[in-house]
């Protein structure tokens, strides 16, 4: 095999320069900007446990982090649905007083709701046909179809059948 030589680029030469035009010589790669929020003030509690209990009861909010700060101590809820949601909550449990307050963000929650419960009129529908003697999830979500109600999908079906037939004392599950 022939070896051959070795064929080096000046680093004057044009075609270099046609080659990397997106690059720009010196400059740090760029970084992706801090999304800066709004806060608003949405309520106030008289007691840390209370404001913690809301927050809880709501069931859209996961904990992110927590500091402590010269007000007091501050816990950041995201949305546990997506990590790309805009919609933030934290609260500040005030180091001067007992008073803590709930901050929200203006924007909105971004993301598709997820379908995780079944509505209450397909509820009733799916216990009827329980009671009917139809137990199959196939032929359920097929009269669902028939009667023009939402249709659930599948997994939350069987979901709501596990649970319900576990609620009964009929362990069968499929």
């Amino acid at each position: 095999m022939a070896s051959r030589p070795l064929s080096y680029i000046n680093s004057d030469s044009s075609d270099l320069e046609s080659d990397s035009n997106s690059e720009t010589e010196g400059e740090p790669p760029t970084k992706r900007q801090k999304q800066s929020h709004n806060w608003i003030r949405v309520k106030c509690f008289p007691t840390g446990k209370e404001a913690l209990d809301f927050v809880k009861g709501e069931k859209l909010w996961r904990m992110s982090g927590k500091h402590d700060g010269l007000q007091g101590r501050k816990i950041s809820y995201n949305c546990k649905y997506s990590k790309l949601c805009g919609a933030k909550v934290y609260l500040l449990f005030k180091s001067d007083s007992q008073v803590t307050e709930l901050y929200n963000t203006t924007s909105e929650h971004t993301h598709d709701p997820k379908c995780r419960d079944l509505t209450a009129s397909t509820k009733e529908k799916v216990i009827q046909l329980i009671s009917d003697g139809v137990t199959k999830p196939k032929i359920i979500l097929t009269r669902i179809r028939e009667c023009g109600l939402p249709e659930p999908p599948a997994k939350v079906l069987k979901n709501f059948l596990c649970n319900f037939r576990r609620k009964q004392g009929n362990h069968v599950y499929r």
